[in-house]
């Protein structure tokens, strides 16, 4: 019957079926991405208590989103600066690596300072070898050439910035997961904040 060749010829298109697959992976990966963002919510909004909230945020990072390290460094007002950087994943100790970085929010040629200071998120190619050397430190702890990362902005202003390697499930990373990440971002952002104010409150009620 004529009107049935079309589809037998898009059925034993090899380019079809390929299509079908992608669209499926895709389909299998924002579903997943979804959950990952629900459970970091979860993990975000279980505490206020900062280091906790960081460490149980940061572990599902790794844990649901595919990426292997993640790397989180604060902004403090006080000395217009970086630092207290936490680290998911990779072996024990690896933090260790960071643990002394602090970095100004003006400083011209630092990763962490210009991620601080920009409105989305950034790639950095070829951060292992970087002339600076935190650069080349993040990248060593993130087990990376290069590294992906976002501002944390709530309320108009950045309070730390968030970084992971630039692959993700073994792949090469896509202009999508950009987003994702600042969506992530911004969950954290938020869940500092908010833990922020309540360790103000509870200090305040101890010296009433």
């Amino acid at each position: 019957v004529p009107r049935d060749e079309p589809e037998l010829a898009a059925a034993d298109d090899p380019g079809h079926a390929t299509r079908d697959a992608d669209l499926e992976r895709d389909h299998r990966e924002r579903l997943a991405e979804l959950a990952g963002i629900n459970a970091i919510g979860i993990a975000l909004g279980s505490t206020l208590e900062l280091d906790a909230l960081v460490e149980r945020g940061l572990a599902e990072i790794v844990g649901n989103l595919g990426f292997q390290r993640a790397l989180m460094a604060f902004a403090d007002p006080a000395s217009a600066s970086l630092g207290g950087c936490r680290v998911a994943g990779g072996p024990p100790g690896l933090a260790m690596l960071v643990a002394d970085l602090r970095v100004p929010l003006d400083d011209p040629t630092s990763a962490l300072a210009a991620l601080a200071r920009s409105d989305g998120p950034l790639h950095y190619r070829d951060a292992a070898g970087d002339p600076d050397e935190g650069n080349r430190r993040i990248a060593a702890v993130l087990g990376s050439t290069g590294f992906v990362g976002t501002p944390l902005v709530t309320q108009g202003r950045s309070v730390g910035v968030l970084v992971v390697g630039d692959r993700r499930s073994g792949r090469e990373l896509r202009p999508a997961d950009g987003p994702l990440l600042f969506t992530v971002g911004s969950l954290f952002a938020g869940a500092i904040e908010s833990a922020r104010l309540y360790a103000e409150l509870e200090a305040q009620n101890r010296a009433l």
